[in-house]
Formats: structure tokens, C-alpha cells, sequence
């Protein structure tokens, strides 16, 4: 791969798992969710998936950009300044949409719009922030995988990928045998 060039590949499977999430949520999730039916040629049931290819190509596409950083800060800067103008502005346009039609079980409160604003609502379990769109849950997910991509690189691990799958691992493990035997709580859910 050249640099600066995109593998086209991936945008094309970015592109089926938008497909497939908003199919889901159009045929599946927003009937269950709203309590009207829609009578649709077909239901794609397993358009949920498609989260977890985002999150595939995110944990590629994220390497390529760790080993283009020099430092921490670069790392950092490149990730805010690709996700945070868009988001900032999907948060904004959703809060007051639903705020001046009658979207009353979508809305919330300044000061979780506010919050919301910061990205990092779902990262923090437990808080009670409300989100301002119910979608935006896998990005607290996203954060959290910056954050642990952030710690490799700060401890120069980038480019040892066997000790950092092994560390990814047993991390892993150690975390759903906590919640399996219930000594914390699921970041999802509840």
C-alpha cells in the first residue's frame, strides 16, 4: 500500500456494514423499539453484524494509523480530528431535532447533551448519562479501544504484536471471568 492511499477493499466492507446496521434498524429494531409494525419485503435480521465488521476494520485500520504516529499526541490528534467534527455535529442536529418535534422518549436533557458532546458518555459505566442517539453506544466501545491502543504505543508495544496479542488476550480472559463469576458489571446493557 502506497502512502496516503486507501484499501478499497475496506471501504467496500465499511460499506456493506452500514448497509446491513441501517437495513437492521430500519426492518427490525425501530419496530421493536417503537411498537409499530411495517410490513417489509424482506427483515435483516442479522444486520447487527455489521457493528462487529466495523469493529474489525477499526482494529486494522487503527494499527496502520499507530505505526504511522511518532508519539502519542499525533496518535491523538489524528483520531480527534477524524471523528470528533462529525460527531459533534450528528449530536448537535439529533439533540434539536428531537427536541422540537415529538420525539419525546428520544430527548434529553442539557446536560446530557452537553455530555454528550465529549464522546466519552459510554465510556464511563454507570454514570446515567442519557445518549442523544441510542446508535452512538459503540463509540464509548471505540474510545476505549484508542485508549488501549494509546497505552501500547506510549510503552512502545506497537511493533511487537505477539506480546500485544498475548497481553490482549489475558486481558480479555481476566475481564469475562470477572463477569462471568458477577464482580463487574457489563458495560452494555442494564
Amino acid at each position: 500500500m502506497e502512502n496516503g492511499s486507501r484499501l478499497k477493499e475496506l471501504d467496500t466492507f465499511r460499506g456493506f456494514a452500514a448497509i446491513s446496521v441501517v437495513l437492521y434498524h430500519f426492518t427490525i429494531f425501530y419496530d421493536n423499539a417503537f411498537g409499530h409494525v411495517n410490513n417489509y419485503p424482506f427483515k435483516l435480521y442479522y444486520g447487527y453484524f455489521g457493528v462487529q465488521l466495523f469493529f474489525i476494520i477499526s482494529g486494522f485500520v487503527i494499527y496502520m494509523t499507530l505505526i504511522k504516529s511518532a508519539n502519542l499526541k499525533e496518535f491523538a490528534f489524528k483520531r480527534a480530528a477524524r471523528l470528533y467534527p462529525a460527531y459533534i455535529t450528528s449530536v448537535i442536529i439529533t439533540f434539536f431535532v428531537t427536541r422540537s418535534y415529538s420525539l419525546d422518549v428520544l430527548k434529553v436533557n442539557y446536560a446530557d447533551f452537553i455530555f454528550n458532546l465529549t464522546m466519552i458518555q459510554g465510556v464511563i459505566p454507570g454514570v446515567g448519562i442519557d445518549l442523544v442517539d441510542g446508535s452512538y453506544w459503540s463509540l464509548g466501545i471505540e474510545i476505549t479501544f484508542y485508549i488501549i491502543c494509546a497505552l501500547f504505543l506510549l510503552f512502545g508495544l506497537i511493533n511487537r504484536p505477539f506480546l500485544v496479542s498475548v497481553i490482549s488476550l489475558i486481558f480479555i480472559f481476566v475481564i469475562k471471568l470477572l463477569y462471568i463469576n458477577n464482580l463487574i458489571h457489563p458495560l452494555i446493557g442494564d
